[in-house]
């Protein structure tokens, strides 16, 4: 179950069609509404595709409006339902928004230690912030061993 969305920076979005930029097939995008939200703080526009797994990109998008204030280098993690939900942030610039499917801690790990590297986040500067419920101490403590992380108290959707 995948979910179609999409971020875009603000001076590039056309309102008039907003489909354009989700990686969908046309005739799929032509029977469903397409929600627009828009990030000024970080410029970009997000996009998703209202259908059976769209609270995927909702609960990212949700993320990404809690980062949005961010400053430095942050990458915040939200873990649930065996999902790893990503947004890296340096200052107001978004480096990465994504969801990826894990089974365990190393899961988390790597995919968090990959958003890092990808993006060119400095790990000695990037701080994470992981929010799971319950508090996962055993994961915060393998993760501190690679990146400065901490727990974030908050919770989406």
């Amino acid at each position: 179950m995948n979910s179609t969305f999409a971020l875009v920076p603000i001076e590039l979005f056309d309102h008039r069609e907003p489909s354009a930029y989700l990686p969908a097939k046309r005739s799929y995008l032509r029977r469903v509404d397409i929600v627009v939200q828009k990030f000024d703080s970080l410029g970009v526009v997000g996009l998703y595709a209202v259908g059976a797994a769209d609270f995927i990109a909702r609960k990212l998008f949700d993320l990404v409006e809690y980062a949005s204030n961010n400053v430095g280098e942050t990458l915040f993690a939200l873990v649930e339902d065996k999902r790893l939900f990503v947004v890296a942030l340096r200052d107001l610039d978004i480096r990465l928004a994504n969801v990826f499917d894990v089974d365990s801690d190393e899961d988390i790990v790597y995919f968090i230690l990959i958003a890092v590297q990808n993006t060119g986040l400095d790990i000695g500067q990037t701080r994470v912030k992981l929010s799971s419920s319950p508090i996962r101490h055993s994961l915060i403590s393998l993760m501190n061993r690679y990146i400065d992380t901490e727990h974030m108290s908050v919770s989406f959707g």
